[in-house]
């Protein structure tokens, strides 16, 4: 069984990351 704060924190790092990518992919537009 994975440990779920890892989890968790691998999660929040991919959403941080998708809405910082879809941020800057708006502010360039």
């Amino acid at each position: 069984m994975k440990d779920p704060k890892h989890w968790d924190r691998q999660l929040l790092a991919t959403t941080c990351t998708d809405t910082v990518t879809r941020l800057v992919a708006e502010a360039c537009l």
